[in-house]
């Protein structure tokens, strides 16, 4: 993130620095990061040997990958809920209803990993409003230095390499919140291509930060994952070395070729040499047993789930006691993820702002302040306890927060839609019978 004067316009020259900046400063741990993500964890991948004929074992373990998966299936593993009081706002958030429960999965994800994420909306060829996720490796902030700290401008970058010159060229798009200008990288500097206006009204790339540090689920775990990478990496070294015993012969003057064909026809016979002991066969090895490197393991692994907060989540899944008493022993992650749900709530909001810019152009009314958003965690729910409290409810409070309540309910305004349609249903079919009755 960089910071500049409200006002300030961004030449050529300007962006170049930016994205030059943002490689150095930050683009690091994000390749940090997806590496560990990808079981390629960097320093395990580098160690090297000084005797080649010793073995040199490399054994990534994939402990970001387990992090982020239990993390972000607990935090966004049930769709995000709205309670739209307008019901043709409802209809059209409802329209990309399914694309955006896997793209919000997909928003947290790259936020575990990276500590940030990207949301892109733009207008297809036919003027819908679609969104689309952004790697956070090609994407600069820019903030206003003033109290508010405004998105002023999202730099996005990326190369093209050509297949036939093998040549890479630099594209980038700078988005402001009237417009988008797009560069192509010609002569070590920037070319503009074309400016388009938008009507979203504010910045249509939206971040998605995962806390207040910007940091990833197991970004806290690097080092911890790298002592157990070289510890079980060292471990497979010695039991290599520990197969490749040697086998010893005493007190015998056999040739190579003897030997050789002994060893072929899987047979040994040995006589006394000359030096007057008797003669005798054996397996030079080492000692396997190593006790306290076991229990060194243990205690990383230990370490690697207690501070990443997936020990809790482990152990939830183990447990057959209520929900509620579920809840209070995932005291530690339920932290981690109220952090999340307030920047992803921020995120959501600005979305729908976008969504409201838009479809007022075309004459509407709507207002993103009126929605409301629910966030659901990821934990068995106790069905009949929560059926309890609905029913003892019903009088004091409105069916649509008790609605809200019930976790296998993922639309709200469609559930009421359908009770709406029986109750019609089922009067039309009283009347049908009082008139056959008559």
């Amino acid at each position: 993130m960089f910071y500049i004067d409200k006002d300030k316009q961004l030449n050529e020259k300007e962006i170049l620095a930016y994205i030059n900046a943002f490689k150095t400063k930050y683009l690091p741990q994000l390749i940090t990061n997806k590496k560990y993500y990808d079981v390629l964890n960097p320093a395990i991948m580098a160690k090297t040997v000084e005797d080649k004929t010793k073995s040199c074992e490399k054994i990534p373990i994939p402990f970001s990958r387990f992090v982020t998966t239990l993390i972000s299936g607990y935090f966004m593993g049930k769709p995000v809920s709205y309670l739209i009081p307008d019901e043709e706002l409802s209809t059209i958030i409802s329209m990309n209803r399914n694309k955006e429960i896997s793209h919000n999965a997909s928003l947290e994800k790259d936020a575990s990993i990276f500590g940030v994420a990207y949301e892109l909306l733009y207008l297809d060829s036919n003027k819908n409003l679609k969104f689309t996720k952004i790697n956070p490796q090609q994407i600069v902030l820019i903030y206003s230095n003033e109290i508010d700290g405004e998105l002023l401008y999202v730099i996005r970058f990326w190369n093209e390499t050509d297949i036939l010159t093998n040549k890479e060229t630099m594209n980038v798009e700078l988005y402001s919140n009237t417009d988008i200008k797009i560069y192509k990288q010609s002569n070590g500097g920037l070319e503009l291509i074309e400016t388009k206006i938008h009507y979203f009204g504010t910045n249509p790339i939206i971040p998605i930060f995962n806390n207040e540090d910007k940091t990833g689920d197991s970004q806290c775990i690097h080092k911890l994952t790298d002592c157990y990478d070289k510890s079980i990496s060292s471990s497979q070294d010695f039991f290599n070395e520990l197969n490749e015993s040697f086998l010893v012969i005493y007190n015998s003057d056999l040739d190579d070729e003897t030997i050789r064909k002994m060893k072929s026809n899987r047979i040994f016979a040995v006589d006394s040499g000359d030096t007057g002991g008797d003669a005798r066969i054996e397996w030079l090895t080492r000692d396997g047993k190593n006790s306290e490197g076991e229990a060194f393991n243990n205690r990383i692994v230990d370490d690697i789930l207690t501070f990443s907060f997936v020990k809790d989540l482990q152990q939830a899944s183990k447990s057959h006691i209520s929900a509620e008493s579920t809840k209070m022993g995932l005291m530690g992650v339920e932290q981690l993820c109220v952090e999340k749900e307030t920047y992803f709530r921020t995120a959501l909001l600005k979305r729908l702002e976008i969504i409201c810019n838009v479809y007022n152009l075309f004459g509407n009314n709507f207002d993103f302040t009126d929605v409301k958003i629910t966030f659901v965690r990821n934990i068995p729910q106790n069905i009949s306890a929560i059926s309890d409290t609905v029913s003892k409810l019903k009088d004091t409070v409105s069916t649509r927060s008790l609605l809200q309540q019930i976790p296998f309910i993922q639309s709200v305004d469609d559930e009421l839609k359908q009770l709406e349609e029986e109750r019609k249903h089922n009067y039309d079919n009283e009347i049908k019978k009082e008139t056959l009755v008559q």
